[in-house]
Order: C-alpha cells, then sequence, then structure tokens
C-alpha cells in the first residue's frame, strides 16, 4: 500500500469538497461541506478511541466559540454530558 496514493486521492477529494463549497451564499453553506471532509478523512485514519464530531466548544470560562466547528476528542476520557 502507497500512503502518497491514499494521500493523493484525499487531497483531491479535499479539493472538490472545497470547489462545491464555493457555491454556497451563506458562512455555513461554505463550511459545512468542508468540515464534513475533514471529519470524514480523521474518521478514516485515526484509531477508534478517537472521536470526531461538530458543535461548539466551551472554555473554562464558560465563553462559548461562535460557530460550530470540528471537534476532536478521547471517547474514553472525554465527559459526557446528557
Amino acid at each position: 500500500m502507497k500512503f502518497d496514493n491514499l494521500f493523493e486521492a484525499a487531497a483531491k477529494e479535499f479539493e472538490a469538497a472545497f470547489t462545491r463549497s464555493t457555491q454556497g451564499m451563506r458562512p455555513d453553506e461554505i463550511g459545512a461541506p468542508r468540515e464534513e471532509q475533514l471529519r470524514q478523512f480523521l474518521s478514516d485514519w485515526l484509531p477508534p478511541q478517537y472521536g470526531i464530531t461538530n458543535g461548539y466548544v466551551i472554555s473554562r470560562k464558560k465563553e462559548i466559540s461562535r460557530q460550530c466547528d470540528v471537534i476532536l476528542y478521547s471517547r474514553y476520557t472525554s465527559p459526557k454530558f446528557i
């Protein structure tokens, strides 16, 4: 298996997602396809102990991020919020 070929294919998929997203008018129409492509790439390559999702990040000072972000977390040590 040649990793160069795999990463070249992934780069083409990222480029296609980037091109498709330029047709959007709102920020979420532009960013969402790009973030989905990144989440898919990470989920294909990271070990299963890591989770990838989207959401808002809350700091220790209770500040909430202004946009929905790609979030990478440990499935074993991250607290669950219900």
